[in-house]
């Protein structure tokens, strides 16, 4: 066999037997390790791709144009293609508007239809102590809202009828 040769030069190392390199590595500084050299342009490209996917994380998956202008994003190589995140693509679909057929309608006059929630028990309890549920009505024609603090539930039933009574009053139907 011909000689060994072993040549080490800044950050590469060679190993060569007479004319021939057998083995070539590069020491990567930031991690410490040395790389085969034909795996270290691809394995060089791999930790791009993963620093700039962190970054795509860390910031709230913002777009790739964008991480590619911070000056801590390390420089892609020229073959680098954005990665594709299924996340990303699926928060970027729309759905197809639907069809109108199932509209609401609008109601013409006052308190043809009203709309009442019941909200509770609310903790703390609220206005002195007192109120723990909050009975919310709409007028479905002028959008109108009132809400009524309750002590208990059970009040809910008289305080509707306030409310519609109070409101019959104020809009004369």
């Amino acid at each position: 066999m011909g000689d060994h040769n072993v040549k080490a030069r800044g950050d590469t190392v060679t190993i060569s037997i007479g004319e021939k390199t057998i083995y070539q590595a590069e020491r990567d500084s930031h991690r410490g390790i040395w790389i085969k050299k034909e795996t270290s342009a691809r394995v060089r490209k791999i930790s791009v791709d993963l620093q700039i996917k962190e970054l795509h994380k860390r910031y709230g998956h913002i777009s790739f144009n964008t991480i590619l202008s911070l000056p801590e994003c390390p420089k892609p190589p020229l073959d680098w293609r954005k990665p594709r995140y299924e996340a990303c693509e699926r928060g970027k679909t729309t759905k197809p508007s639907s069809p109108k057929q199932n509209q609401t309608i609008r109601m013409k006059n006052p308190l043809e239809r009203i709309h009442a929630d019941l909200i509770g028990p609310i903790k703390p309890v609220t206005l002195g102590n007192q109120y723990q549920y909050l009975l919310v009505v709409v007028d479905d024609f002028s959008q109108y809202v009132l809400v009524k603090p309750l002590k208990k539930k059970s009040k809910a039933g008289d305080a509707l009828i306030e409310i519609i009574n109070l409101l019959e009053n104020r809009t004369n139907f």
